[in-house]
């Protein structure tokens, strides 16, 4: 599919434009992000983009027949557009023109709209317009209608789900996930289906969860209990199967997206060129797929998903309320970043375009400066469930006395990532400043077997600059919680405690509880069943108190 023309209309179901303005849609990019606050009418955007793409839209315009009003489509016409043997591509392009300058450096764009071919650049648009050669507007015209022509348009919608399926339960893959197990079984078990495709979803799906996670299998299989229901079923190294059902939405949304990416209307296509040729003509639209993903995991498949998408010159729209894309793509020249918002009750589609429109989008997902540049400390974690257990034990042992979001904010560095962060302020550009973000700060880590290189530079520069850096007495912070706690949360499943030494996801899965798979679930079940007597263990109560004293520095308290 085509890049780098725009878009403009003036109606289209809730997309009314304003008297004197219009929806604009400026330089289609191989992947687009539209951005914006609850129904304002983002996935009315795809709609469009639905009937744009799938339609005829661009043969439809000048007949009057298109259900989008207003509709504009412009592209840069450049130099290859000119057929060779025609008499004005010289002439267009490098002559002047009544003494006018060449055009030699003025590529000029062209305009579809219902009244026919305009061509928008000063004298080159009249001289070609009034005398220009059918050829030229023939080409042009041809080339205008097949950028908003494609072969296929694939949605995700952002109320879906894999569930077990009945035997040809469904024909098709609905855009809410529905014939996604089916779809699956009979690449794996028809004959003349394409079987790599697993193995293809299982390398990206690594991909996107590595390096701490890996699968090894993707399989599906019959129901036990159930008969002629199949469901999918997943193996990470190292443990047993489990069934997709008793995971998160995430790992589903994930797998979803891997699914129309790389199956899609390709079932029985066996040539890598024919695959490449179909996936050239396709759009994909995804709604939403943030919900319920770690925040490298998101990163991650939204990485992919911009990979795949110019590897194979597909086109990508998604909607979204996260800011992650927007940082991550913001400067990409192959990206474009749309906002959605409503005015006067109309929804109004625009263009991102400089660091103020950017700001807009900020507010319009209500990403607060006190979130984090103006907290008055920062804790850097390693992930969520860090966060959730600090908070609650901080809760705990000081009750109603500090508020998350003003007296301190949780920051996440992401493991293996706190390689990329320095506490030393003269430290090389290549490494990310912790204490230029907030100069107020304290961080925790995961002791693990034994403390590595990072980590003992991390630790170093902690004690150079007086701050506080807690290195868990046991392997990981959930070495921290009692048996009773745990108890309370899962049940007499847990029948002894984990030992200080011991990898507590390890050891959850000898009670039988797929704590791996379903972490942050779990640990908001515990963190609820935590009392203060569940703090007195190893040196959690020393080291909360120490955490807390140090809050009471940062917000100037009498207590410090």
């Amino acid at each position: 599919m085509e890049t780098g023309y725009s878009i403009q209309f003036s109606s289209y179901k809730t997309f009314q434009a304003l008297e004197g303005q219009c929806n604009d849609l400026k330089n289609i990019g191989r992947m687009n992000i539209i951005i914006g606050k609850n129904n304002t009418g983002k996935s009315k955007l795809i709609d469009f983009f639905d009937a744009l793409f799938t339609k005829n839209v661009g043969r439809n315009i000048q007949k009057g027949n298109s259900q989008i009003d207003g509709l504009k489509l412009a592209f840069k016409v450049e130099e290859a557009d000119i057929p060779e043997d025609c008499y004005m591509r010289e002439f267009i392009f490098k002559q002047p023109i009544g003494g006018q300058p060449p055009f030699i450096c003025t590529p000029f764009e062209l305009e579809l709209n219902s009244k026919g071919l305009l061509m928008k650049t000063n004298h080159a648009t009249e001289h070609v317009q009034n005398h220009g050669h059918r050829v030229i507007l023939n080409n042009l015209y041809e080339k205008c209608t097949r950028m908003v022509e494609c072969d296929q348009f694939h949605r995700l919608s952002a109320d879906r789900d894999i569930k077990p399926e009945f035997d040809a339960q469904f024909k098709d893959f609905s855009p809410n996930g529905e014939g996604a197990t089916s779809l699956l079984r009979g690449v794996k078990t028809v004959d003349g289906k394409d079987g790599n495709l697993i193995k293809e979803i299982l390398t990206a799906l690594n991909k996107i969860y590595g390096p701490n996670t890996r699968f090894e299998e993707i399989d599906i299989r019959q129901d036990g209990k159930r008969n002629n229901v199949w469901e999918i079923k997943l193996r990470e190294e190292g443990q047993e199967r489990y069934w997709l059902s008793e995971t998160g939405s995430g790992l589903k949304t994930v797998i979803l997206v891997l699914m129309y990416l790389l199956m899609v209307g390709r079932d029985d296509i066996k040539k890598e060129e024919e695959k490449k040729k179909q996936l050239e003509g396709t759009v994909f639209a995804f709604e939403e797929i943030e919900n319920n993903l770690h925040p490298a995991v998101e990163r991650n498949l939204y990485r992919y998903i911009y990979e795949f998408a110019k590897k194979n010159k597909c086109l990508v729209f998604m909607t979204t309320h996260s800011q992650t894309p927007l940082n991550m793509f913001f400067k990409d020249e192959d990206v474009q970043i749309y906002r959605v918002t409503k005015r006067e009750g109309k929804a109004i589609v625009s263009t991102v375009k400089n660091h103020s429109d950017k700001s807009e989008i900020l507010d319009d997902l209500d990403v607060r400066a006190s979130d984090l540049l103006q907290s008055n400390g920062i804790i850097w974690v390693e992930g969520p469930t860090d966060k959730y257990y600090i908070k609650k034990w901080i809760d705990t042992l000081y009750p109603d006395k500090f508020t998350e979001g003003f007296h301190y904010q949780f920051m996440m560095y992401g493991g293996s990532n706190l390689s990329h962060f320095t506490l030393d302020e003269l430290e090389t550009e290549d490494l990310i400043k912790i204490l230029t973000t907030n100069r107020k700060a304290l961080v925790v880590m995961d002791r693990n077997d034994k403390l590595n290189a990072t980590q003992e530079r991390v630790v170093s520069e902690c004690k150079n600059n007086n701050m506080v850096c807690w290195v868990t007495n046991g392997r990981e912070i959930e070495s921290y919680l009692t048996l009773t706690s745990l108890q309370r949360a899962l049940g007499e499943s847990v029948t002894d405690e984990c030992k200080a030494d011991e990898a507590f996801s390890e050891h959850m899965m000898k009670c039988g509880i797929d704590y791996p798979n379903r972490k942050t679930y779990f640990a908001k079940k515990i963190r609820d069943e935590i009392t203060n007597d569940d703090c007195d263990v190893l040196d959690l109560r020393e080291r909360i108190e120490e955490v807390c004293k140090q809050i009471d520095i940062w917000n100037n308290s009498p207590d410090s």
